[in-house]
């Protein structure tokens, strides 16, 4: 798809292969992240790996929703923040080895600092994970017990790129095959899944619009349809100031599907 950028005058395009528009969506989802961490003071960035033993080969997505779940329940009891992003990866190598399609999670979870363990992994001894720090709100035992089905390995985010980090399982080659995984399989196989991030996950356009207007108003009512962008400005009391209706500046030139 070509679109024509009314603001700069540029044609850009976005990606038209399926494997291409779900890295492009999960790239959204990765600058809300981003997004957050900047005008959010007090966040620290967690990776999460979650596996199966061969015991339960056969969790699927819901069975990750569970724990995400008892993580978001934890973290509010102390009113923390709590806000993800989670990327399927299919062990390949195993499904060479045994016939079945073993899939893994790789999490990324915004929250309060030092709110999960800080744990190192190394393969050369036994155990293989270290706990450097617990989690002042939820233990690394803690986590490894709810989950229950293999091994839980949290660590603090070593890497700011967090698109660079997580998109790595989520190449050609993984998102084809998924179509192997459904027929191997019954269930649920979502290739990545994320918090609703509210006008941080809006595309730049509108996203910038808001940030411009939270500048002028007290508060702000948003609605999103489509191109076109509604924020009803507030005063201190809550009363409507000024309603403002904005487009998109972008225009689609060519959409081949």
């Amino acid at each position: 798809m070509r679109i024509y950028d009314t603001l700069t005058d540029k044609v850009f395009s976005v990606p038209g292969d399926r494997s291409d528009r779900v890295l492009y969506g999960f790239r959204k989802k990765c600058i809300a992240i981003d997004r957050i961490r900047e005008v959010k003071q007090g966040l620290e960035l967690f990776f999460l790996t979650l596996t199966l033993n061969r015991l339960n080969e056969d969790k699927l997505s819901g069975d990750l929703n569970k724990f995400l779940n008892f993580v978001r329940n934890r973290l509010a009891r102390a009113d923390a923040y709590f806000k993800y992003v989670w990327v399927l990866e299919h062990q390949n190598k195993r499904y060479l080895k045994t016939g079945v399609l073993v899939p893994h999670w790789h999490i990324a979870i915004l929250t309060l600092q030092g709110a999960l363990p800080d744990v190192q992994f190394n393969a050369d001894r036994f155990p293989h994970y270290k706990v450097l720090k617990e989690g002042s709100l939820i233990r690394q035992s803690e986590l490894f017990k709810f989950w229950g089905f293999g091994q839980v390995f949290c660590e603090h985010a070593w890497s700011s790129n967090l698109y660079g980090y997580l998109s790595k399982y989520l190449e050609k080659e993984t998102l084809t095959s998924a179509a192997t995984a459904r027929a191997s399989r019954k269930g649920s196989f979502r290739q990545f899944g994320s918090s609703n991030f509210g006008y941080y996950g809006y595309p730049k356009w509108a996203f910038d619009s808001v940030i411009n207007c939270s500048q002028i108003y007290a508060d702000m009512l948003l609605l999103k349809k489509g191109s076109i962008l509604d924020i009803m400005g507030l005063d201190v009391q809550g009363r409507l100031i000024e309603r403002v209706k904005i487009r998109s500046p972008y225009i689609v030139l060519h959409y081949p599907y």
